[in-house]
């Protein structure tokens, strides 16, 4: 059995967040592929994600998302 995470706010693809928290990039891809690197260091594929708001902008991106993490 696997660990159990619970996050929020990861705001994956909203280039606003970058300015109005002051996240270190330059642009949303930088910001995404550093936030989906540093999750899979983490998370294991036995381990449960909870994520209790603001995962993506775009609907359409989640599906993606969710391949890419572990």
């Amino acid at each position: 059995m696997g660990k159990l995470f619970v996050t929020a706010d990861c705001h994956f693809g909203n280039k606003e967040v970058i300015r109005i928290f002051s996240r270190p990039f330059a642009i949303v891809e930088q910001m995404d592929r550093t936030i989906a690197a540093k999750w899979n260091r983490v998370v294991g594929p036995d381990d449960t994600v909870i994520v209790i708001g603001d995962f993506c902008t775009e609907p359409e991106d989640r599906k993606r998302l969710l391949k890419e993490l572990s």
